[in-house]
C-alpha cells in the first residue's frame, strides 16, 4: 500500500501507529500538522511538513512564560477554535498538492481539528481522489467540536465527507455519526496509538536509579500522574486530593509529568505545600515513561472529555493501579474496584479517598495487575492492533474500489 499521512509529527501516538507501517513493507509518505526539523521515523517514502499551528518558538515570543499557564491555554484554544478553523482552505490546497504527488492509495488524517478539516478539503481538491480515513482522538467530539459554531460547522462537513473513521473508543464511534458520519462508513474502534508495545511497556521492578535522579527514596510508595497540563485535565482536583493524602501516607511521593516549567502547577504546589514530595517532571521519553510507571504504584488519569488514554493503557501493561475519572470511554477499560477505580473528575475528596484505599489494599493493587495485563495483552496488543488496522485498510480499499475510485467521497 502506498499510504499519506496527515498527522503531527511531534505526536508519540501518530509515530507509534505509522511505525508499524514502516517496518511491515508499506510505501509510507508523512506530512506533519506541527513544525518539526527532521522525520521521527525512519523508512519514510517522503516527509513534509504543513503546519497548522503558529510553531512553539513563535508562541513563546508573542507569549513568553504563558506556556502551561491557564492564559497560555486559552490562547491556544481560542486559535484553534475560532480563527484557524476559517482559514483551512490555503491548507487544503497545499496538502492537495503532496496529494497529487505521492497518488496515494488512501489518506489518514490522524485527528478532526484540524488534520481532517484540512485533508478534506485537500481530497475534494485533487482530480483522482483517494479514500479519506479519519481518526479521532480523545475529546474531539465531545470539546473541540462544539467549542465554537465554525468548529461545530467543520466536524459535521468533514464527518460527512471521509470514507471510513477509526475512534479510540467506542462513545465516538456512536457520537461520529450523530455528527454526519454516513451510517455504511467502516468504523474500526482502536487505541489511538495502535496499542502497547511490550518491549517498552511491560510489569518489572521499580526503577531506583531513575527514582533516585528525582531525589525520590528507594522504599517512597509513588504515585504518577502522566497527563501533564491540559485544559481538560482537572490539575486542580489532582493537586488538592494530593494534599490531603501526603499528611495521611507519609511513604507517599508524587510524579506529575509534563509539568515542570508551568505557571499554573507551580502555583498549585506553592499553595498547598506540597515541594517536598511532589515532582514536576518534563516530558518524558518512551522509555522514561516506561520505567516511571513500572515504580509507580497508582497512575492517576483525572480528566473531563477523554477517549481512551494511551497512558492509561500502558500503566495498565506497566502493573501500575489505576485511578481515573469516572468516564464513558474508560468505563470501557476499567471496572470500579476490580482493576482499577473510577472517581469524580471534581471531587478532590473523592479522589483523596480512592488514593488511600489503593494505598492500603496491595492485595487489590496485585489483582488489577494481573487482570490489567491480561486486558492489555488481549485487547491493546500493538501487533495484535495494528494487524487490525490493516485489514481496516484493505477492507476501505476493496469497498472505494467497488464504488468507483473516481467518485466523491
Amino acid at each position: 500500500m502506498r499510504l499519506l499521512y496527515y498527522a503531527d509529527a511531534r505526536s508519540p501516538i501518530a509515530a507509534n501507529w505509522i511505525r508499524w507501517f514502516t517496518e511491515h513493507g508499506a510505501e509510507v509518505h508523512w506530512v506533519s500538522s506541527g513544525s518539526v526539523d527532521r522525520p521521527p521515523l525512519e523508512g519514510l517514502s517522503s516527509f513534509a511538513t504543513l503546519p497548522m499551528m503558529p510553531s512553539r518558538a513563535s508562541l513563546d515570543s508573542l507569549a513568553r512564560g504563558l506556556r502551561g499557564s491557564t492564559l497560555g491555554l486559552w490562547l491556544s484554544n481560542s486559535l484553534r477554535h475560532w480563527i484557524l478553523p476559517l482559514s483551512l482552505s490555503q491548507k487544503g490546497h497545499a496538502l492537495a498538492a503532496e496529494i497529487t504527488r505521492v497518488r496515494p492509495d488512501l489518506v489518514h488524517a490522524m485527528r478532526l481539528p484540524l488534520e481532517g478539516m484540512v485533508s478534506t478539503v485537500a481530497v475534494q481538491a485533487v482530480p483522482r481522489r483517494p479514500p479519506l480515513i479519519l481518526s479521532t482522538w480523545g475529546n474531539d467530539l465531545t470539546l473541540h467540536a462544539v467549542a465554537s459554531p465554525v468548529m461545530a460547522w467543520q466536524t459535521r462537513r468533514t464527518l460527512g465527507k471521509i470514507r471510513a473513521l477509526h475512534a479510540d473508543c467506542i462513545r465516538d464511534s456512536r457520537l461520529a455519526l450523530r455528527w454526519g458520519l454516513a451510517s455504511d462508513r467502516p468504523i474500526l474502534v482502536a487505541p489511538g496509538n495502535g496499542g502497547v508495545r511490550g518491549d517498552l511497556f511491560f510489569a518489572g521492578p521499580p526503577d531506583s536509579r531513575l527514582l533516585a535522579s528525582w531525589g525520590i527514596p528507594g522504599e517512597a510508595l509513588v504515585l504518577v500522574n502522566p497527563r501533564g497540563i491540559r485544559s481538560y485535565a482537572r490539575t486542580d482536583t489532582f493537586f488538592r486530593a494530593v494534599s490531603r493524602v501526603l499528611p495521611r501516607a507519609p511513604q507517599v511521593w508524587v510524579l506529575a509529568v509534563g509539568m515542570e516549567g508551568s505557571p499554573q502547577a507551580e502555583a498549585w504546589v506553592r499553595r498547598l505545600g506540597l515541594g517536598n514530595r511532589v515532582r514536576l517532571l518534563p516530558r518524558l521519553t518512551a522509555l522514561e515513561m516506561a520505567a516511571a510507571l513500572r515504580s509507580s504504584a497508582i497512575t492517576l488519569s483525572i480528566t473531563e472529555h477523554d477517549g481512551t488514554p494511551n497512558s492509561l493503557l500502558e500503566a495498565m501493561a506497566c502493573g501500575s493501579f489505576p485511578i481515573v475519572g469516572d468516564l464513558e470511554p474508560l468505563r470501557e477499560w476499567i471496572l470500579d474496584q476490580e482493576n482499577g477505580l473510577l472517581v469524580s473528575p471534581s471531587d478532590p475528596q473523592q479522589l483523596a479517598e480512592a488514593i488511600l484505599l489503593a494505598i492500603g489494599d496491595e492485595a487489590l493493587r496485585r489483582r488489577a495487575a494481573v487482570a490489567n495485563q491480561r486486558i492489555i495483552a488481549e485487547r491493546a496488543d500493538w501487533s495484535g492492533v495494528m494487524e487490525r488496522v490493516q485489514s481496516f485498510y484493505e477492507r476501505v480499499l476493496h469497498d472505494s474500489s467497488d464504488a468507483g475510485r473516481g467518485g466523491s467521497q
